[in-house]
């Protein structure tokens, strides 16, 4: 069987339509209620990209922390107050379900 190697991309944005939406445990630290985090594995071919979304309802920016069972590294992104960011964690995963743990401070 030959898979494509994506390799990891780090941070950035995203577009299309999800395949499978997940709303992700989060860590002992959890965001303010106006953060609203979800997780989506995303079909591309041959493999599942792994897509963290932070909706910030804040007034004040937020800076997150992002880290998955799959990917460990933390990533930061800031998200600015009435804003959405989607954070690419992995590119061609054979799995489709991932957790994801979100800190954000303002």
């Amino acid at each position: 069987m030959i898979f494509a190697s994506a390799g990891l991309w780090l941070g950035g944005a995203v577009s299309g339509g999800p395949l499978y939406l997940h709303s992700p445990p989060l860590s002992d630290s959890q965001p303010a209620a106006c953060v609203t985090v979800s997780t989506e594995a995303r079909w591309a071919g041959l493999a599942y990209n792994h897509i963290v979304r932070i909706a910030n309802g804040c007034r004040v920016a937020q800076s997150c922390t992002v880290m998955t069972d799959v990917n460990p590294e933390p990533q930061m992104v800031t998200v600015s107050s009435g804003s959405t960011v989607e954070v690419v964690t992995f590119i061609g995963s054979p799995a489709r379900t991932f957790t994801a743990s979100v800190r954000c401070t303002s």
